[in-house]
């Protein structure tokens, strides 16, 4: 991550919005090309979906202040970055006004603001909902009966590491491949402990007003959700997102978007 201002000078505003990638076809899962990404896509078609950004942008762009600095950060993923790049056009067509960065969408691409590390989709899916994945040339079927009994949601199964929870005899019958594979997977905490540093390091921004605008996965917004809702939401929908204000010095969620 680019190093940010340390020096502390007189409190200004800072608003941070964590907005989740809108629907994908998960085909550019490490990307860091934000020229080339093209990734967002759904049963209900592509413009469906970026309808969906363009109202996350009018909605940001009606918060932006005078004064204010406007930054893009993004998840490096096609997904993500085109998401964000949508968002920057978006914006400007908006009147609002985006920070340089080294691409002509104004988008700083982070690490640190990833997707879950040694995570695929489809294979956790198949962990989800049961079925056969493909490894090695080999078929290898997984029955939901084990992976996932309380057949628990995507976004909660992922939240209680289910995955790492598997019956032991049953996940000893599996792989060595699937099996290493899995135990890999970055925890939810993890991801947490992540997302949380990355707050942190905002809320030392002093020098003046900022919006920060983090471009991210489902996993890096669902354990504020679930705090601002007392547990009655576990994450956002695509393209939706959290938005957080700094009161008092902390960092602190004020609103979740829908754009139903």
């Amino acid at each position: 991550m680019e190093k940010l201002p340390q020096k502390v000078h007189e409190n200004k505003d800072l608003a941070v919005h964590l907005v989740r990638h809108a629907k994908a076809l998960y085909i550019q899962n490490e990307w860091d090309d934000i020229e080339t990404a093209n990734d967002i896509g759904s049963p209900e078609g592509k413009k469906h979906e970026l309808d969906k950004i363009k109202a996350t942008a009018e909605k940001i762009a009606s918060l932006v202040e005078k004064g204010e600095e406007i930054a893009i950060w993004a998840s490096p993923t096609g997904r993500t970055l085109e998401t964000a790049k949508t968002l920057s056009l978006e914006l400007k067509n908006f009147g609002v006004e985006i920070r340089d960065a080294k691409n002509s969408y104004g988008v700083n691409i982070f690490d640190q603001i990833g997707e879950v590390k040694n995570f695929s989709h489809e294979i956790f899916m198949k962990f989800v909902n049961g079925g056969t994945i493909k490894m090695e040339g080999n078929d290898i079927f997984l029955e939901k009966k084990y992976t996932n009994p309380d057949n628990l949601p995507p976004n909660i199964y992922f939240q209680q590491d289910a995955i790492h929870n598997i019956d032991k005899k049953y996940k000893d019958s599996l792989p060595n491949i699937l099996q290493e594979g899995v135990g890999n997977i970055e925890k939810f905490y993890e991801v947490t402990n992540r997302i949380q540093s990355v707050l942190k390091r905002l809320n030392n921004l002093h020098d003046k007003k900022y919006r920060i605008i983090i471009v991210t996965h489902d996993a890096l917004t669902s354990y504020l959700v679930n705090e601002f809702t007392s547990g009655d939401k576990q994450g956002i929908d695509p393209a939706e997102m959290v938005s957080l204000l700094r009161e008092n010095g902390t960092l602190k969620v004020w609103s979740i978007t829908s754009n139903d």
